[in-house]
């Protein structure tokens, strides 16, 4: 186990440094600069060049890159071409309302998605399991920002039950902690909902497959022949025995923590990170650009490597095969 999750995480260093290469020569290589955003045709050559030396673009590639890892290793991301100040300032007022955001939805969509294809995989080929997997495929197809505008649309301009927009009210500063709080839910609530409803949908279509497989075993039959109930055989047994594959899937959703919501954060003007990711690129914030992707990056390695160490937490034969590996 111990060699097995040591290379793992080697492995996840190498990833993240790879992925922060690659996008910050995809930054540099590519046509124009942040410069152009400060300049016009009358602004003289001269001119132009110092702006280039205060931004170092003057510095060849290879320096360049040298220098921002060298800052990045010292933990400073730099400072935002479009924002005028410390990118750690601005993802540190981002990062609260993104996680605020997805981390209860993705407790929901396992919990709800969880249920749904136990639900419907004991229900197999009945009405239940129809109705429940029809609706399931439906919301996964529908588009996200489909979905959003129909909720804004009846929840917000028709009902009134739910703000259309933003993280609080304009004089939510004005109101009193449990306002502030119901304003709050209030206002994340849509945003939720969407994130929740199209994400359900394949978990319990993933769910389903997975427990129709098991439910066919014979220690499934026998533990009905026992009169254990469903609940019982899915809760002692049925979880047991899709949990690996439920681990895959649980890493791959950490990079939906701070990316995924994109368009539910445009939709919904919610300041999180992927709204500010979207805004740095579009802005040529070089600096911006590459914290977000690093968080990103981190964020899929991380979810990967905690998936490792579920693995053999769920399996410990895995690690133990690994280990065996290197030994010999």
């Amino acid at each position: 186990m111990r060699y097995y999750l040591l290379r793992r995480f080697f492995i996840s260093l190498f990833l993240i440094w790879s992925i922060l290469t690659t996008a910050f020569l995809v930054l540099h290589l590519s046509p124009g600069d942040p410069v152009n955003k400060y300049i016009s045709p009358s602004v003289p050559p001269d001119t132009v060049q110092l702006i280039r030396q205060n931004f170092g673009f003057d510095q060849p590639l290879h320096v360049q890159y040298l220098k921002w890892l060298k800052q990045w290793c010292k933990g400073d991301w730099g400072y935002s071409y479009s924002q005028f100040r410390p990118v750690s300032a601005v993802l540190y007022e981002a990062l609260p309302n993104t996680l605020e955001l997805t981390v209860p939805s993705l407790l929901a969509i396992f919990l709800l998605g969880t249920a749904i294809g136990g639900i419907s995989a004991f229900r197999h080929q009945k009405f239940a399991d129809r109705m429940l997997m029809n609706t399931c495929v439906a919301l996964y197809c529908t588009p996200v920002f489909w979905l959003a505008l129909m909720l804004i649309y009846i929840f917000s301009l028709q009902l009134n039950w739910f703000p259309s927009a933003h993280a609080t009210s304009l004089f939510a500063d004005e109101m009193s902690g449990w306002a502030q709080f119901r304003d709050r839910l209030s206002h994340i609530a849509l945003p939720i909902i969407t994130i929740v409803l199209t994400g359900t949908a394949s978990i319990a279509r993933y769910v389903r497959e997975n427990v129709i497989a098991v439910l066919k075993s014979d220690f499934i039959k026998l533990a009905f022949a026992k009169g254990f109930s469903p609940l019982q055989v899915f809760l002692r047994y049925l979880l047991r025995h899709t949990q690996l594959p439920l681990i895959s899937v649980f890493g791959l959703s950490f990079p939906f923590l701070l990316g995924g919501v994109l368009i539910v954060e445009i939709i919904f003007a919610w300041p999180g990170m992927g709204r500010l990711s979207l805004e740095a690129v579009m802005e040529r914030d070089y600096p911006l650009v590459l914290a977000t992707t690093g968080i990103s990056a981190f964020m899929v390695v991380i979810g990967n490597f905690i998936a490792d160490f579920l693995y053999v937490l769920a399996d410990p034969r895995i690690g133990r095969h690994d280990d065996k590996k290197n030994l010999a």
